[in-house]
């Protein structure tokens, strides 16, 4: 369970860029704040996916007891106080290009598998593992870091079958 709190307070807001601490919402009471004075927490740099303006979650167990976590993060992005007019002149000027939207929209929504192929022939050994509560799987906090680095690499279409440290955690 304690790895589970570390992966939902620590690791998952840094790979999204907005602070948190153990005190989280709680915080807000002290001298010392995750959000800043406008009430935003994220970090300048942002995380994969860009800055994250607000984020929520969940957490729900399972029937054989292990939590997961559904949630939302809403993205800033950098039209979202523009109206439409701005933006067709920005269009127009060349300063934004749709494309760019429409491929950034839709690698954040992907919603098939990168490889299906793979995914299917991997459906067997996940239900198998789903089956035996994961008791042969080590999941450490390396192994959860490298899966979440895979996530990553994926999400900007990057390979990650073809790389012997990674695909050691399969």
């Amino acid at each position: 369970m304690e790895a589970f709190k570390i992966n939902i307070r620590f690791i998952l807001p840094r790979i999204f860029g907005y602070r948190m601490c153990p005190l989280c919402p709680r915080c807000a009471e002290t001298e010392a704040p995750c959000a800043n004075k406008f009430g935003n927490n994220f970090e300048p740099w942002g995380g994969i996916v860009g800055m994250t303006a607000a984020n929520g979650c969940v957490i729900e167990y399972q029937h054989n007891n292990n939590p997961h976590a559904h949630g939302n993060a809403h993205q800033v992005s950098a039209y979202q106080h523009k109206t439409l007019e701005d933006i067709k002149v920005l269009i127009e000027k060349d300063l934004l290009d749709p494309k760019t939207i429409i491929d950034y929209q839709t690698a954040l929504h992907r919603e098939d598998h990168f490889d299906h192929e793979k995914h299917t022939k991997a459906v067997s050994a996940l239900e198998r593992a789903w089956r035996s509560n994961h008791s042969n799987h080590s999941f450490s906090c390396v192994n959860i870091l490298i899966w979440c680095f895979r996530i990553i690499l994926a999400i900007f279409g990057m390979e990650v079958w073809t790389c012997p440290k990674l695909s050691q955690t399969r």
